[in-house]
């Protein structure tokens, strides 16, 4: 509606539609929901709050598909609600129920746990059940068991399993066991059998094997062993051998059998000698034969060892036999004797046996008549017989004659001894004929004569032992003069002789016995002639050839053609003849090719690897005339390198032809070039070495055929030592021509040397009396990269230094010439107080008599120091008195370095006055009471008076102490402060007046003689001597075991002791 101001109205109208669009709400739906099942339901209940719903108009039909209170089966199932309002508007909402099938299955009357035995021979046992019930709250999906009823269980412990899993996977399982018990034993097959057995050689046991025992289980066996193993080694007697076997469960089974070891081996005796040898004594015929004791071993028990004779026994001349016997525990018996020979080795003495000596043959007889005093024989034993082979009063004839004496023991020892009579034939022989000189001229063809003469007797008066000549009768004899000496010896070397002489001469022509025939040959090499050759002819004579000599010489050139040799031949005696013969030389010789080398060595030609090559062309020439040349080369030509043959040919007017090579042979000899070499180089050394490492770019070759290597004999960034070092590069071409390029390297030392250990400072006093000190200090170690060459220092160790601050610089220097200095201070303190002298060392002085002490006076001392002004003071001043004993006197002084000097000395004031003992006891005698040997004795206390103060007063013994038998002297020492002593001294005499006694005396014994001995060696334990002071003596007048002669005889002990008491005891 519309009005105006006039109050007109106007109506207007139009329509408003609504439409509700907006759809309802479904408030509080429930969550999905996940649960588990009911017990013993496949399923389950589910319960939830329901929903509302609400619209902006009205909502109408909220409802769902599934009630709350519903069973669910297993799984997800959805809950649908839905809701309109009045416009039509609808809404829907769901959520998801899902059921999971959480409970396993049950397995119901599971057997129990059993036990049972295996089966006979089987390792194991069939067991039946009756198998479980499963139950399920859904459904069964798989039953299984890990065994079945009626299966073979093995030994021991089987779990079986039941195992139930439902369609929703959920599994129960359930078990019992099933325990199979091996209950049977293992069986031993095949146990060795008792065995008796002999000991092995040299040992109290033996060794046994057997064939190891077999074992069966109805299981498994484990284990077989012995408690001794084959091959033991078994000891004397029975020993047990035990097997056992275990089976896997445990069960033994044990099996036996005995070894028996017997000894039947007998002891063995050692060390035995083969024969002992003895030789008699000097003048006796028994010697001791001593021998190393034999040994006797058993390989088990040696019981006895029994010798009939022991080392060290006197044995006679001759073989004796000891026998030796071993015995064992067993029984066994071991027998072995050797023999002792004492053999008699001194031979008889001759005594009187007459010197050589000589006589001459009685004149015309050949011969002499000696004789001489008979000589006598001596032994130790006895001599048996004494001769001699030739008797005083023989005639001998002339020579020596050796007449022998032999003299024979009664042990057969035999001494020849022999002494010589010279028989001396001092006649000579004389000769009956003798030839005169003969001269004669040789026989035909011969250069000697037979010659003969009478034959030469001589005679003597012994014999004539032979006749001699230099020539014989019929002897042939040379030309010119021959002596023949002719001498007669008689049988005694006596000598007579006789010589003529014999001149035969020669007057025969020599003969010529072979003669060379004509001879031809050709001629020698280069020559239009030849040497020719032959044997010389044969000249003979009767006697000697002087000469033979020809017209032509053999070996002489001969001309082509026809030559006449002549020989002509002369004797020792002057007497010639003469022969010739004709050579004739043929010309055989091919030409010679002369000049031509045997080898042509060239180079190759510069930048080529080829070369041009000349040569002097041949001369060729022949003994006669040469024809025709050839050649395959000529001077000039190319040749590659490597041999080429050159080939020249020349014939003579024969047809001889001629042919010569040589080799030319064409080397590479042009050097390689080496380019882009290294310029001298110089560089510092590397710190802290005497060197430096060096690289450069190395350089590269060429050659005219081609390079082979380059090398240098130094590797580039080489380590070079200090100085100058030359690298040299080689480059070397394919047929080894070599070149040598070179660059030096300097490396200069640029690294100052190093001074170690030197002190930063040195802080000493003052030397004794001195304003100053030596100071020192060790040596410095000066260390470079290279070498050090001299070290200065402004002082030394060792060096005085004032008081105060000084420096000491050392400074060092290489061999490069770098240098480095080091410095210190030596700071000198005064250290030493001033100097106290005049001082005495001691003042000894004694006491002044009645007092403890003196009155000392001394001379006052100096006192200096090195360096300054001194004060000083005194403990104690010259005339002091100053009591018994020592005390110091102290001086002391300071100087201005506050340095203090105390100097003492002694004043010993000696006490030498002797203190006095004033009550000494009186001596004393007193008797030990029965059973002892020592007695109380007392005394009143000795005393003393000193002028100082005694110290001490002591005795050696003690009054009421027990003294022992005897006299005791008792000392009483008095000392005073100062150790003035003085003694006094009285005795203790203690009288022993007790008897000692003889305890244990052997009653009267009575025994029987023994077997063919007037006597018997007695024994009996001896008795003992017992004092209560002690024995001096214990004696008796037999000893046991002495002998003792048929009778009675008196046994007497005496036991003395140390007072002088004696008592004696006796028994029969």
């Amino acid at each position: 509606n519309v009005t105006d101001v006039n109050g007109n109205v106007s109506t207007s109208s139009f329509a408003v539609t609504v439409t509700d669009n907006e759809v309802p709400l479904i408030l509080d739906s429930p969550a999905d929901i996940s649960t588990g099942t009911d017990e013993g339901v496949c399923g389950a209940t589910i319960d939830w709050n329901e929903p509302t719903a609400d619209d902006n108009c009205q909502a109408v039909g909220l409802a769902s598909d599934i009630q709350s209170g519903s069973l669910f089966e297993v799984g997800s199932t959805v809950v649908t609600y839905t809701v309109g309002d009045p416009s039509g508007n609808s809404a829907m909402v769901s959520f998801v129920v899902t059921i999971t099938d959480g409970e396993a299955p049950t397995i119901l009357d599971v057997p129990a746990d059993v036990s049972i035995p295996t089966q006979e021979d089987v390792c194991g046992s069939v067991f039946d059940w009756t198998p479980p019930t499963i139950t399920d709250n859904c459904q069964i999906a798989t039953e299984e068991s890990t065994q079945q009823p009626g299966d073979l269980f093995s030994v021991g412990i089987t779990t079986v399993t039941y195992t139930a899993t439902d369609d929703a996977g959920n599994s129960t399982s359930a078990s019992f066991t099933v325990e199979v018990l091996d209950e049977e034993a293992p069986v031993i097959q095949g146990m060795p059998l008792d065995a008796v057995i002999s000991v092995d050689l040299g040992i109290c046991a033996a060794g046994h094997e057997w064939v190891e025992p077999s074992a069966t289980d109805n299981c498994a066996v484990v284990s077989l062993g012995s408690d001794i193993p084959t091959g033991h080694l078994f000891e004397l007697g029975s020993t047990v051998v035990t097997y056992t076997v275990e089976d896997s469960a445990g069960i033994l089974t044990t099996s036996q059998f005995t070894v028996t070891v017997v000894d039947d081996e007998a002891p063995v005796i050692s060390n035995v000698p083969d024969r002992v040898l003895a030789n008699t004594a000097i003048n006796e015929c028994t010697e001791i034969a001593e021998w190393a004791a034999p040994i006797a071993e058993d390989n088990c028990e040696l019981v006895s060892f029994t010798s009939s004779h022991t080392s060290g026994e006197p044995f006679p001349a001759g073989d004796t036999s000891v026998l030796l016997v071993a015995t064992d525990a067993s029984g066994n018996v071991s027998e072995i004797e050797f023999l002792v020979t004492v053999t008699d080795i001194q031979i008889p003495s001759i005594i009187g046996l007459p010197s050589d000596y000589t006589v001459v043959t009685e004149p015309g007889i050949c011969g002499a008549v000696v004789a001489w005093d008979l000589p006598f024989a001596v032994d130790n034993c006895g001599v048996e017989t004494l001769t001699s082979d030739i008797p005083s009063g023989s005639f001998m004839s002339p020579g020596i004659t050796t007449v022998t004496y032999t003299a024979m023991d009664v042990n057969e020892n035999i001494l020849i001894t022999s002494f010589d009579v010279t028989v001396v034939d001092l006649e000579f022989p004389e000769f009956i004929t003798a030839p005169a000189d003969v001269q004669l001229l040789s026989e035909p063809g011969l250069c000697d004569v037979v010659v003969e003469w009478a034959e030469v007797s001589a005679t003597d008066n012994c014999e004539i032992e032979l006749i001699e000549s230099t020539h014989l009768s019929g002897d042939r004899f040379s030309l010119g003069i021959t002596e023949v000496i002719i001498s007669a010896t008689d049988i005694n070397g006596n000598v007579s002789i006789h010589s003529f002489a014999i001149t035969v001469t020669d007057e025969e022509l020599p003969l010529f016995t072979t003669v060379p025939l004509d001879i031809t040959v050709e001629n020698d090499l280069s020559v239009c002639g030849a040497l020719v050759s032959w044997e010389e002819p044969v000249a003979l004579d009767n006697c000697t050839i002087e000469s033979l000599i020809s017209d032509h010489m053999s070996g002489d050139l001969f001309e082509v053609g026809d030559t006449s040799v002549t020989y002509v031949i002369l004797d020792s005696s002057g007497n010639t003849a003469d022969t010739t013969f004709v050579v004739t030389v043929l010309d055989t010789e091919a030409p010679q090719l002369q000049g031509l080398p045997e080898l042509i060595e060239a180079s190759t030609d510069v930048g080529e690897c080829t070369a041009t090559v000349s040569w002097d062309l041949p001369e060729i020439t022949d003994n006669c005339l040469v024809v025709n040349t050839m050649s395959t080369h000529v001077p000039g030509d190319i040749f590659p390198i490597g041999d080429t043959v050159v080939t020249y040919s020349g014939s003579d007017s024969a047809d001889l032809v001629t042919t010569i090579a040589f080799l030319v042979t064409v080397s590479d000899q042009e050097q390689p070039q080496i380019n882009s070499m290294p310029s001298n180089m110089t560089v510092s050394n590397d710190p802290g070495i005497c060197g430096a490492d060096v690289s450069w770019i190395s350089p590269t070759a060429v050659d005219n055929c081609g390079v082979s290597n380059l090398t240098s004999d130094i590797e580039n960034s080489s380590l070079f030592a200090l100085g100058t070092t030359t690298v040299t590069y080689t480059a070397t071409d394919i047929h080894g021509n070599s070149i040598d390029a070179s660059f030096d390297v300097t490396v200069e030392d640029q690294e100052l040397p190093i001074l170690n250990g030197l002190p930063v400072s040195i802080q000493i006093g003052t030397d004794t009396d001195l304003c100053g000190a030596t100071a020192t200090w060790a040596a410095a170690e000066a260390t470079d990269n290279c070498e050090v060459v001299d070290v200065t220092q402004t002082h030394i160790s060792g060096d005085f230094f004032p008081v105060g601050e000084t420096t000491v610089t050392y400074l060092v220097t290489d061999a490069a010439g770098n240098e480095a200095s080091v410095s210190f201070a030596v700071q000198v303190t005064d250290v030493q107080g001033p100097v106290v002298t005049g001082l005495p060392d001691v003042i000894d002085a004694e006491n002044t008599t009645g007092q403890c002490g003196s009155e000392i006076t001394w001379e006052e001392p100096t006192i200096a120091d090195a360096c300054g002004e001194v004060t000083f003071n005194a403990s104690h001043l010259s005339g002091e008195f100053f009591p018994v004993g020592d005390n110091e006197v102290a001086y002391t002084a300071t100087d201005s370095a506050g340095n203090v000097t105390i100097a003492t000395f002694i004043v010993s004031v000696r006490d030498t006055e002797l203190p006095v003992i004033t009550s000494v006891p009186e001596n004393q005698v007193v008797v030990a009471p029965p059973g002892h040997c020592a007695a109380a004795v007392n005394w009143e206390q000795p005393t003393a008076t000193d002028n100082c103060e005694i110290t001490q007063l002591v005795t050696s013994f003690y009054s009421g102490m027990e003294y022992a038998v005897g006299t005791t002297t008792v000392i009483v020492v008095a000392t005073d402060g100062g150790s003035n002593q003085v003694t006094a001294s009285f005795q203790i005499t203690v009288l022993d007046e007790e008897d000692p006694e003889i305890v244990g005396m052997p009653t009267d014994l009575t025994f029987t003689s023994e077997a063919g001995v007037c006597g018997a060696s007695v024994s009996w334990i001896e008795p003992s001597g017992i004092d209560g002071c002690g024995l001096s003596s214990f004696e008796s007048s037999h000893d046991p075991d002495s002998f003792f002669s048929v009778g009675t005889t008196v046994v007497t002990y005496v036991v003395t002791d140390t007072s002088g008491n004696s008592v004696s005891d006796n028994f029969t």
